[in-house]
């Protein structure tokens, strides 16, 4: 399937008529997919693929992130859904470790932001534009060291003659999808089918590309949290 045959087919969804769209009608509806595509590309559950990107470690306090930064990989908006981890080549294979993703609250904590140290115990990245800036913590004088980001892979800008590979189960997702936001520019409302069609299919789709994360539990890692262990008993809702 072509990015044109999916416009043609949500057009042809939308308005009930099976004739071809006129290339004006065609052009309008890639452009309101590129639209779509570029929503879900900061929607976790909308993306299917997960990227990894190394980079060297040396010794800078802090590395761009996009396609014409340091790292290169598309720019993440979002930073819960970032995977960090070292890479020591001074083994043989090399070792991967990983290491933690300090969340703003976490980062801001740190009252010696430029302690070094040989090797970083985690990273913190903050989405600004056009370029993420990823600042490691301490900040790292080993060498032989790579770091390594794992991040959601969204999909590009699509032209007509694009072929596309939607992930199993998506092809109704993404007709309906773009069939709704349609309706407006063809001054029609969105018929309660295709509504229910299209949420139908994202709740779907969602559920199928939740990956499992561990669970941690903070109140018992900080010992002190409750008044004995930091372990609540949920039979007795103390500790």
């Amino acid at each position: 399937m072509t990015a044109s045959d999916l416009v043609i087919a949500a057009i042809q969804r939308l308005t009930g008529d099976n004739s071809l769209p006129s290339p004006d009608d065609t052009a309008m509806a890639l452009s309101r997919l590129n639209d779509l595509i570029d929503q879900w590309s900061i929607e976790g559950l909308m993306i299917t693929t997960l990227s990894r990107v190394t980079w060297t470690i040396t010794g800078a306090s802090s590395y761009t992130v996009g396609l014409t930064g340091t790292i290169v990989i598309d720019r993440p908006s979002n930073a819960e859904d970032l995977v960090f981890a070292l890479l020591d080549n001074s083994q043989s294979p090399p070792l991967e470790i990983g290491r933690d993703n300090y969340t703003e609250a976490q980062y801001q904590a740190i009252p010696q932001k430029t302690l070094t140290a040989t090797w970083p115990l985690g990273f913190y990245y903050n989405p600004t534009t056009p370029l993420g800036t990823l600042t490691p913590w301490p900040v790292p004088t080993g060498s032989s060291l790579q770091g390594v980001m794992y991040a959601a892979n969204p999909a590009g800008e699509l032209a007509l003659t694009d072929v596309l590979t939607l992930a199993s189960g998506s092809r109704r997702l993404y007709r309906d999808r773009l069939a709704m936001e349609l309706a407006a520019d063809f001054n029609l409302p969105i018929p309660a089918a295709i509504a229910q069609a299209a949420a139908d299919a994202t709740a779907v789709f969602k559920r199928s590309n939740i990956r499992m994360v561990e669970l941690g539990n903070e109140a018992a890692s900080l010992g002190g949290a409750t008044k004995n262990s930091g372990w609540l008993d949920i039979y007795s809702g103390s500790d």
